[in-house]
């Protein structure tokens, strides 16, 4: 199949077609990663349909997702193929990848490669970050176990292996010196960041795997193994390269 329907033509431009001046980076990523709703609505309502049966070959081959447009019964008119209903913010999102709580909109078509960048940006500053504290946390650590002792629990709050203080103590230093003491903001930042970098690492490279296969989240989860024994293509795999480019634009170096 060629990428040939509406959504792919006129106003609906991928991404690395975007003019360079107008396209943002750095901290604007986050900001860029929201979507304008009535803008998608407009974009679903313009699409034509140009799906053809003679285009699908259900004799041997099941296609996921479907090359076809769909109809909305919420919002009472056809999609573009692979858009999805978004029951939160009620409208159809093209390639709808999921519905993101943390930038509280729609992840899709208009929108995928800032939230890949966000996810970069956020890993590899928690990663460099973590990186930064790691020699002078286990100095700290070993301070504090060299003169309070060793235990599981901790030895001064109970609160665990690195013996934070409670919320009410970190009050009360911090009304009594205007401050929170650095060692404990140290002892809780480290843990934290890598924590944190390692679950964003995880998260950007099951999207990056998702990209080179062709597929969105939503795409993959309910992407079945087999149809009655018949293989499952995805027709809108054109190749692990071309897919990236889709998404992050010919140049990826520039694009980061």
């Amino acid at each position: 199949f060629n990428e040939t329907n509406s959504y792919k033509e006129d106003n609906f431009a991928p991404h690395n077609c975007i003019p360079t001046s107008q396209l943002k980076i750095g901290g604007c990523c986050f900001l860029r990663s929201r979507i304008n709703r009535e803008a998608e609505r407009e974009r679903c309502l313009r699409y034509r349909i140009q799906c053809n049966d003679s285009d699908v070959d259900n004799q041997s081959t099941v296609y996921h997702p479907t090359p076809c447009a769909t109809y909305c019964h919420k919002c009472n008119m056809f999609r573009p193929p692979r858009a999805h209903h978004c029951k939160i913010c009620q409208v159809c999102v093209l390639q709808m990848d999921h519905h993101c709580p943390w930038v509280n909109n729609c992840i899709g078509y208009n929108n995928y490669r800032s939230f890949v960048l966000l996810i970069f940006y956020l890993a590899t500053g928690c990663i460099y970050g973590s990186m930064l504290l790691c020699v002078p946390f286990f100095k700290i650590m070993k301070r504090h176990i060299k003169i309070n002792g060793w235990s599981l629990m901790g030895p001064l709050y109970a609160t665990g292996l690195l013996d934070l203080p409670p919320p009410w103590i970190l009050w009360s230093q911090y009304k009594e010196n205007g401050k929170v003491d650095e060692d404990v903001v140290l002892r809780a930042a480290f843990p934290f960041m890598l924590i944190v970098g390692i679950l964003l690492t995880w998260f950007l490279v099951s999207h990056l795997k998702m990209i080179t296969s062709g597929y969105t989240t939503l795409e993959h989860m309910a992407r079945p193994d087999c149809v009655d024994c018949y293989s499952v293509v995805n027709p809108f795999d054109q190749g692990w390269k071309k897919n990236l480019t889709q998404i992050l634009g010919a140049n990826i170096f520039f694009v980061l």
